[in-house]
């Protein structure tokens, strides 16, 4: 492995190691055709810089617009789909103690979107 090639793979895994460290994970479910998450109000702390969301039902995958965070303006930057739709992140850019923000979960199971659900981020 050249010189260039492993130190590019040392840094990769730093940064993938310190994005773990401080991400918020939020589990996804389909039951009956529905979306779930665990919280209804999914309470973010200062340190995390970024949420993923992750599915966890098979055969459902998030589309581009899997996440839609509503009125957050820049506090929410880089949100997509990751791993070929099983996970989707957004990179948090600050936090505004008690700052809560409606957002939009879809999900996809082959070419059918499922219904949205609408829950809520709230920054602790």
């Amino acid at each position: 492995m050249s010189t260039r090639l492993w130190l590019w793979s040392a840094l990769l895994a730093a940064g993938l190691a310190q994005a773990q460290g401080n991400e918020r994970v939020i589990d996804v479910v389909v039951v009956a055709g529905r979306i779930q998450v665990p919280e209804n109000e999914a309470r973010v702390q200062r340190s995390h810089g970024s949420i993923r969301w992750r599915l966890t039902t098979p055969g459902h995958i998030f589309p581009a617009n899997g996440i839609v965070i509503q009125a957050a303006g820049n506090a929410f930057q880089n949100c997509k789909p990751m791993h070929q739709g099983a996970s989707f992140q957004c990179i948090r850019r600050g936090h505004v103690d008690g700052a809560r923000y409606k957002y939009d979960v879809n999900v996809s199971q082959g070419s059918q979107a499922l219904p949205t659900l609408d829950p809520i981020i709230q920054n602790d």
